[in-house]
């Protein structure tokens, strides 16, 4: 099986990098993936895949139902752009101003096709559905698209008893496969302040209540949270990255708004968090005598890999990759993922792609113009789809 598996990848792979390249020669963003949605359904009636669509909008559901009966397991890829100018210079590059795919979501897309491509030709020696989620709006924080498809009935017809996701990463050298157990990234949570004093003539700030100078204050104080009322064993951050105040340099500011996100891997300390917040910036507005405002959003929650469904996909990929190959992740990353959602509601482990060549010692990182993966990783990211996805057929059955 596994020599099979190899060959059909390398006969999907040419197809995998011919459509990353039109998917990310036409980024969209989320909720907006109109062409790149017809593009997936393009390619899964071309294979004779059949599939449910529009499902949350733009997003797509493709079947491959097995010959036996057996477990039924998701694979997922995210196909939104990012609001970001591409600045690679590829002959590929972008055709939409202002909008790129930094992030990898055209290659994950490319990856799925070609292991729905790979499956599709596999079904007969199947045991179970592998049930295939083009998902939209991975960007779009606080919200995600993946809580939009679960509306829309993704875990139903049949239920979905695994599920894998994965996403290319520059820090890894292209050939390598990063997995975890436990928390794989953190939740993604906002917020938003709002302090009002009283404005006056800058040269009188005793008539006055200036809210730049309460706003310094609780930028100061909401750094202590972490390193005073956190467990230090717990990580955490909190990041104001927005703070607009003031009309003109000789008046004082009546009105400061600030906004932040919070990071954190357990959901106790999420729980946490907004009391903390409010609880300083209400006693630094008290002692100032300026009025706030504070709204706390919560976003996406930590992805939390399983560690039976990470084993077994760990123990699958042994079939294609040797074992300096297989990195195990041992730290955690702070930024968010929507793929956490469905991780909430079914067992589910997240595989990382390595994407950088070898020697390269400063690769381009994702969320940047210049981003762009190597495509000799789309081989790997297909064979890991394809392994992890026929070890969990025959583990859960």
């Amino acid at each position: 099986m596994n020599s099979r598996i190899q060959q059909l990848v390398a006969e999907v792979t040419p197809t995998v990098t011919r459509l990353r390249r039109e998917i990310h020669h036409h980024p969209e963003l989320g909720m907006q993936e109109f062409k790149t949605s017809q593009l997936i359904q393009r390619e899964l009636n071309r294979i004779g895949i059949p599939f449910r669509a529009p499902v949350a909008n733009t997003g797509v559901v493709g079947l491959i139902q097995g010959k036996e009966p057996g477990p039924c397991v998701a694979l997922r890829a995210d196909m939104d752009a990012l609001p970001i100018q591409e600045t690679t210079g590829l002959p590929f590059a972008s055709q939409v101003e202002g909008i790129c795919h930094a992030c990898g979501h055209d290659a994950h897309t490319a990856m799925l096709l070609g292991a729905a491509e790979v499956l599709w030709q596999l079904r007969s020696e199947l045991a179970g559905t592998i049930k295939l989620l083009f998902q939209p709006a991975e960007e779009c924080n606080p919200t995600g698209g993946m809580p939009a498809m679960i509306a829309d009935g993704i875990l139903e017809s049949p239920p979905i008893d695994a599920a894998i996701g994965l996403h290319v990463d520059a820090s890894l050298t292209t050939g390598t496969i990063g997995y975890r157990i436990g928390a794989l990234s953190a939740s993604s949570d906002r917020f938003y302040i709002t302090i009002t004093g009283k404005a006056a003539h800058g040269s009188a700030p005793e008539a006055g209540i200036d809210a730049i100078v309460t706003a310094a204050q609780v930028i100061m104080a909401v750094q202590t949270i972490v390193s005073r009322k956190i467990r230090a064993l717990d990580s955490a951050v909190l990041t104001i990255g927005t703070i607009k105040g003031g009309d003109r340099y000789n008046v004082i500011a009546e009105t400061v708004t600030m906004e932040g996100t919070c990071r954190t891997h357990n959901p106790l300390v999420t729980e946490l968090i907004p009391q903390l917040l409010e609880q300083t910036i209400k006693g630094i507005c008290e002692a100032s005598g300026c009025s706030y405002k504070f709204d706390f959003i919560k976003g996406y929650p930590s992805l939390i890999c399983d560690e039976r469904i990470t084993l077994l996909v760990r123990d699958g990929l042994s079939q294609s990759f040797a074992p300096e190959k297989l990195f195990n992740i041992l730290e955690p990353r702070m930024g968010g993922e929507d793929f956490a959602f469905l991780a909430q509601r079914v067992p589910s482990t997240f595989l990382r792609i390595g994407c950088t060549p070898e020697g390269v010692e400063k690769p381009v990182p994702a969320h940047n113009g210049g981003f762009n993966p190597d495509e000799n990783c789309f081989a790997y990211g297909v064979t890991a789809l394809v392994q992890g996805a026929l070890a969990l057929l025959k583990g859960l059955h």
